[in-house]
């Protein structure tokens, strides 16, 4: 979304080329199930070498994000400058021969960053050149934008700007996508739009966090709601989702009120479970009617994942991609687990269910386990230090026993899907390295958004989440042996370093599943009760 002029470039070249090849099957594909294809636009995003190119251009440098060093911060062409409308006529010339087009165009030029001017006046000009240049290359032009800051940067986003922005394009040819609708809707905070046409959207989770997350209930009410008051300039349903694999629930739930308004969604959730195991199980409904009422009662959130994912630390959870809350009691999700398990099914569907539930249940008790190694610390009962931190290391290593039966969950997994990618040894090493770095730092050693893709996956709960909390757990030990404070800030720049080193480093993980779900989720089960 154009946040940052570069990172870990060049791309290799097969890569893109790969890229148009792959980008071709998909937009036919689309087309064939009578679906339209978004294409990308010119947003006004360049390189940095086009300001020595056209140094009469009006080219400026954008707000800093996601704290990367200023060398990162991307550079934006004025739209009032006619170098903009003449590059966009290139790039859509060129775009429409490739792939065609259904004349609808993804523009977000100000995501996450701040305009080189927050005047109304500008604003409205600036939209109004962007969508003046689509037309002018695309007469039958929609231009499609998420409006996800809107709600991000509510206090500079106010509704004088909003609307100063949004009226530089006729109401017809504006789509928005309203994108974190289960926490805020802001249809309803900006009058439905001024009457632009928009999409309810559910977000659901944030760079793949695998967390039991959902506010299931409120999303139907809120989905009932805008389509009986979101007015006439209310588009449909969406979703916007990071990753997928994360909480199937609420995608099925999302879309099916997309076809047919959902009106009992107890009657649905026994549905939902029958589905998952392929026949009717009064147990298997019992667990998710629970799940419903009492675990996804809270919208997913920005910086979630159980404390074993986090950065370790006596207290609190490392950084605020990591907050490991849950609303629930956590005896709970064990009765949950233990209702699921009573029976064993062989689909596919339950026995992703059941890893995940106890992914999650595990994830939560460590979080008690950390409560009582800090209190021993405190206390400087060394041999309970010792025990509790041995308890600790056991959760992780159970949690990467479970998630290594299912292969929604494997790191290898992960790994040799972007490996396979590449042509040769250095194309695979590459994509290797970007794999492992989006899901671990997110950049380089002192990135704000470090974890920010934290997941639960095998393979990655050993040898990084569970590297780092043995040496921590180490380290406070030694400490209380040595009668020394525990020195985190020395822990803390040693941890960044192995995850620089993590994710730079290739390794081999198993690609494939190894043990039974049903049999492992047992036997964890009567250990943890």
């Amino acid at each position: 979304m154009s946040n940052l002029d570069k990172w870990q470039g060049p791309l290799p070249k097969s890569w893109l080329e790969n890229q148009e090849t792959l980008q071709r099957k998909i937009v036919e594909r689309e087309r064939e199930l009578n679906m339209k294809p978004v294409l990308p636009a010119f947003g006004g995003h360049v390189p940095e070498f086009l300001i020595n190119k056209y140094p009469d251009a009006k080219i400026s440098r954008l707000s800093r994000w996601g704290g990367f060093k200023d060398q990162y911060r991307s550079f934006f062409l004025d739209p009032m400058d006619p170098l903009f409308g003449k590059i966009q006529k290139m790039f859509l010339d060129e775009l429409i021969k490739t792939y065609g087009t259904d004349h609808i165009y993804g523009v977000d030029p100000f995501n996450e960053v701040s305009p080189p001017d927050w005047s109304e006046d500008f604003l409205n000009k600036c939209s109004n050149h962007i969508y003046k240049s689509l037309v002018n290359a695309d007469r039958k032009a929609v231009w499609l934008q998420m409006t996800w800051h809107f709600y991000l940067d509510r206090k500079e986003w106010t509704n004088d700007r909003v609307k100063a922005f949004l009226s530089g394009v006729p109401n017809e040819k504006l789509l928005l996508l309203d994108y974190y609708c289960e926490m805020t809707e802001v249809w309803k905070l900006t009058d439905k739009y001024f009457g632009k046409p928009y999409i309810w959207c559910y977000l659901g989770n944030f760079g793949g966090n695998t967390m039991l997350a959902g506010n299931f209930k409120e999303v139907g009410k809120r989905i009932t709601s805008v389509y009986n008051n979101g007015g006439h300039n209310f588009s449909g349903i969406g979703s916007t989702l990071e990753a997928l694999d994360v909480n199937p629930l609420m995608y099925d739930f999302v879309f099916e009120n997309a076809w047919d308004n959902v009106k009992d969604e107890y009657s649905w959730i026994a549905d939902y479970a029958d589905r998952r195991i392929g026949q009717i199980d009064n147990n298997v409904r019992t667990a998710w009617k629970i799940l419903l009422d009492s675990v996804y009662i809270s919208p997913a959130t920005l910086g979630q994942g159980t404390l074993t994912n986090s950065r370790p630390s006596l207290t609190g959870h490392g950084s605020w991609t990591t907050n490991p809350y849950i609303p629930y009691s956590n005896d709970l999700l064990l009765e949950i687990w233990k209702l699921m398990l009573l029976k064993e099914y062989n689909t596919d569907a339950y026995r992703f269910d059941i890893v995940n539930i106890g992914r999650q249940f595990l994830g939560n008790l460590f979080l008690k386990k950390r409560e009582d190694f800090t209190n021993a610390y405190k206390n400087k009962d060394l041999e309970r230090l010792k025990s509790i931190g041995n308890e600790m290391k056991g959760i992780i290593n159970d949690m990467d026993t479970l998630l290594a039966t299912n292969h929604y969950f494997l790191l290898g997994k992960w790994i040799d899907d972007a490996k396979s990618m590449g042509k040769d040894y250095n194309e695979k090493i590459y994509y290797e390295r970007n794999a492992k770095n989006i899901i671990s730092t997110w950049g380089d050693k002192n990135q704000t958004l470090n974890d920010y893709a934290n997941r639960s996956l095998a393979g990655m709960m050993k040898t990084y989440y569970g590297f780092r909390w043995d040496m921590f757990i180490d380290r406070v030990i030694e400490s209380v042996k040595s009668k020394v404070d525990f020195d985190y800030d020395k822990f803390k720049e040693d941890a960044k370093q192995f995850e620089y080193n993590w994710w730079n480093q290739t390794y081999e993980y198993p690609k494939t599943p190894v043990g039974d779900s049903y049999d492992i989720a047992s036997f964890l089960v009567r250990k943890y009760q």
